[in-house]
């Protein structure tokens, strides 16, 4: 913000600050900028007739590093920079894109979308695994590696046998956390009975455990 703020001219801007200590904190609501969104603006404003150097300067960034901003889109087609405007893309998976045609940039990105993978690493097997008629740029060859499309074939199509299922768990979500709500509340009931408590503790202490453990648990996304 500050980056912005001075090449705006702008020496002071309001703020919101607040001392809460949840769980599920502010930095949730956050959204980052894309490498996409970030290539527009530093490409609008050098259109604008602001310099590279005072837009590393204020960014507090290597010059080279904002042509390489700059030009990160270079060979990559309008469909691809549509679907990937808003997500957040490693900038070297640009690299592996453009050296591919423009129909295969499609279809590779459409595998990214729907594993919802956009690693470099990931672009790279995709990339290794297009045929040279895909490739704008050709691969530099090396005897030592021999190399097996069948397999990547194999690897598309499990990724979207597991986007189907990751879309089913995902649609069924609610209601497990609903029956699992349900479930939690009743388990208290029995656990806070006295009498219950009482005798689970003699008979079948791991059980009562066990219900215990469920009774604790306050989020079903610990990471969260």
């Amino acid at each position: 913000m500050a980056a912005w703020s001075g090449l705006i001219s702008l020496r002071e801007v309001d703020c919101l600050v607040s001392t809460d200590n949840e769980n599920f904190t502010y930095n949730k609501h956050v959204n980052q900028l894309s490498n996409v969104q970030e290539q527009k603006m530093i490409e609008k404003a050098i259109n604008r007739g602001v310099s590279i150097e005072r837009l590393a300067r204020v960014l507090n960034m290597n010059p080279e590093n904002i042509r390489q901003k700059k030009n990160l889109l270079k060979g990559i087609c309008e469909e691809v920079v549509e679907m990937l405007k808003d997500k957040i893309v490693s900038s070297k998976v640009f690299y592996y894109l453009a050296r591919m045609k423009p129909e295969r940039q499609i279809e590779a990105t459409k595998i990214m979308v729907e594993s919802k993978t956009f690693t470099t690493s990931f672009a790279r097997s995709i990339w290794l695994a297009t045929s040279d008629e895909q490739l704008a740029i050709p691969r530099r060859r090396q005897k030592s590696i021999v190399m097996d499309f069948s397999h990547f074939t194999k690897l598309e199509e499990e990724i979207n046998r597991l986007h189907g299922e990751y879309e089913e768990i995902e649609e069924n979500y609610g209601l497990n956390v609903l029956n699992f709500t349900l479930v939690k509340g009743y388990v208290k009931t029995l656990v806070m009975n006295p009498r219950v408590n009482r005798y689970l503790r003699i008979n079948n202490p791991d059980i009562l455990e066990h219900l215990e453990s469920i009774v604790d648990i306050d989020n079903l996304n610990p990471e969260e």
